[in-house]
Order: structure tokens, then sequence, then C-alpha cells
């Protein structure tokens, strides 16, 4: 099965006891997990997400995912004072040939 088409996992948000589906990014919340609603809305919108993908829209090149991962780092690697960890950090490092392939800094 290929990349584009895995069907996203069924999942608890465990905080809110609501089921949840992460798609293209996203978090939609379902209503209580284990439910037949949350079941059925689950199934409507990962049916819905399925049949309109089209594997041409969804290539990343490994340019991109660095790219993007480091926009995620720097929001989601945070301190409780919202300051960034030193985390962020030693991704870019990390990623630094992967830049500079690019002609980025």
């Amino acid at each position: 099965m290929s990349l584009s088409k895995r069907k996203p996992a069924y999942l608890l948000h465990r905080p809110t006891g609501q089921a949840r589906v992460r798609i293209s990014g996203k978090d939609t919340y379902l209503g209580k997990f284990g439910t037949p609603e949350s079941r059925e809305k689950y199934e409507e919108l990962v049916t819905a997400w399925l049949s309109d993908q089209d594997p041409r829209h969804v290539a990343l090149t490994i340019d991109d995912l660095a790219l993007l991962f480091l926009d995620f780092a720097k929001t989601y690697y945070r301190h409780r004072d919202g300051t960034e960890t030193r985390s962020t950090n030693h991704f870019r490092q990390a990623l630094r040939p992967v830049f500079s392939s690019m002609g980025k800094p």
C-alpha cells in the first residue's frame, strides 16, 4: 500500500475522552471515543479523504520535509514559559547538510 493511501488511525484523545482522526496533519474530533456515532463519522471522513487523494499532489521532497519539520519543531519543542528548547537548534544543525545542498542557511 502506498503512503498516500494508508488509512488514518481512529485515536483516543485522552484529555477529553474524544475520538479523533488526523488527516493531512489536521486533527478532527469525532465525539465520545468508541461510540457508533464517532466510528461512523470516522468512516465518512476517511472514505472522503481516500477518494479525494491524488498521489501526484502528496509527493514531498526531502528538502520540503526538512523545512516543514523545522517549522513544526519551532512551535512544538518549547519550554513551559514558551521559549524554544535547545532541540530546535539541534535539529537545525543535524539538517545543515540538507540545507547547504539546497542553498539555504
